[in-house]
């Protein structure tokens, strides 16, 4: 069976984490996807860089094609206006105010091309006081609240190690894509769809913002704890490392004193509801760990789920590109790329039925095809393509 969005042509005007990110998944939903790169290269491509891309831009920008154009030339823009006639959904996650600094406000956009579905997403979005402020995850996390809520009560607030904010902006981005292009096949026309950073990083607060209403008292951090304070719950020291589990409803904690040998804490009124538990928290947490660092960290977490207890043993980036999960589910993929060599990336996270996930193309190479866009495509002739070489179009 064919792909979801075959026939859908994306023009992916992005750059970094956030927009290749959920273009690459509507490369693996089908769609043909067209990276729009300055003639210099994308800026992923200069992280850590080996001949010419870099182990990032290979993560996140598999199946698809790679063009140059510079929109700051008249013939550049004059060439993506040609492109936009033909395009289905434009993705762009520049600054504010840089693509209509070339000419193309969303007005221009819709009367170049009426069916055009036009996804952006910015640091703090179109409008509002923050709108012109430079941003990167470090800034978001700490100005959407999500770095107060991480960390330990005694230490400066933390970030999340990983950029966490990119890919939450990057799937909505993708959900206002897609539902756009839904509705365009009821009334013809396009939309513009906007996301932001900050925005996005928010809804992952709602555990928090329930505590804080509960309570009207601003939670402390609780490092790998609940905002609640409810325990047992967070990181726990095995023989060989750590693994994190939480047993806070009253099933999972009669459960895990079954597991432990201990069933007669059940009556214990210090630890018989969770509230009692959340007072008693130093003594549960001594009394889960002296079962725990005597055990390996997957001995802890396969026996915690085999009772139904949820469990997860912490591992490394090394672990994970291991982890048979992963390997059944092809979350990662090994590729072949020409330049890295055999590397795995990120598979397709999303499963369709009767579908199997395509084996995507490796990241492209630079302007690997200017000539199939620019001559098949919008028809120039090779020598046309030759000259915008020559004078750095593209």
């Amino acid at each position: 069976m064919e792909q979801a969005l075959t026939g859908i042509r994306v023009l992916d005007l992005t750059l970094a984490y956030l927009g290749p990110y959920a273009t690459q998944l509507l490369a693996y939903m089908g769609a043909e996807v067209i990276h729009v790169e300055s003639p210099r290269g994308e800026l992923s491509r200069g992280i850590d860089a080996r001949g010419g891309t870099s182990h990032l831009f290979a993560l996140l920008n598999n199946g698809k094609k790679s063009i140059t154009l510079d929109l700051r030339t008249r013939e550049g823009q004059d060439i993506f206006r040609q492109l936009l006639g033909r395009t289905d959904i434009l993705v762009q996650n520049y600054a504010y105010g840089i693509l209509e600094s070339f000419g193309f406000s969303w007005e221009t956009l819709r009367e170049i091309n009426p069916r055009l579905i036009y996804a952006t997403a910015t640091g703090y979005g179109s409008y509002g006081p923050y709108r012109d402020w430079s941003s990167v995850d470090i800034a978001v996390q700490a100005k959407s609240g999500l770095m107060s809520v991480n960390g330990y009560p005694d230490r400066p607030p933390c970030r999340l190690g990983a950029a966490i904010t990119d890919p939450f902006a990057g799937l909505h981005l993708l959900t206002g894509a897609l539902a756009a292009l839904y509705q365009r096949e009821r009334t013809g026309r396009g939309r513009r769809i906007e996301v932001s950073l900050h925005d996005a990083t928010v809804g992952s607060l709602a555990v928090n913002l329930a505590a804080y209403y509960a309570s009207g008292r601003v939670p402390e951090r609780q490092g790998s704890g609940q905002t609640s304070g409810l325990a047992p719950m967070g990181v726990f020291e095995t023989s060989d490392g750590y693994c994190a589990l939480t047993a806070v409803q009253d099933n999972w904690w009669n459960g895990l004193l079954e597991i432990l040998g201990r069933a007669e804490l059940k009556s214990d009124p210090r630890f018989a509801t969770p509230s009692a538990r959340r007072e008693n928290k130093e003594l549960v947490d001594q009394i889960v760990n002296s079962w725990t660092h005597t055990r390996t960290k997957h001995e802890v977490e396969q026996e915690l789920n085999k009772h139904g207890v949820p469990a997860g043993a912490v591992l490394d980036l090394e672990d994970i590109l291991g982890d048979p999960q992963y390997a059944e589910r092809e979350t990662f993929v090994e590729t072949e790329h020409p330049v890295l060599g055999r590397l795995k990336t990120f598979g397709n996270f999303i499963k369709f039925s009767d579908s199997p996930s395509p084996r995507l193309n490796p990241a492209p190479a630079l302007g690997e095809d200017n000539d199939s866009v620019y001559i098949d495509l919008l028809g120039y002739s090779a020598e046309a393509v030759a000259k915008f070489k020559a004078n750095g179009v593209i």
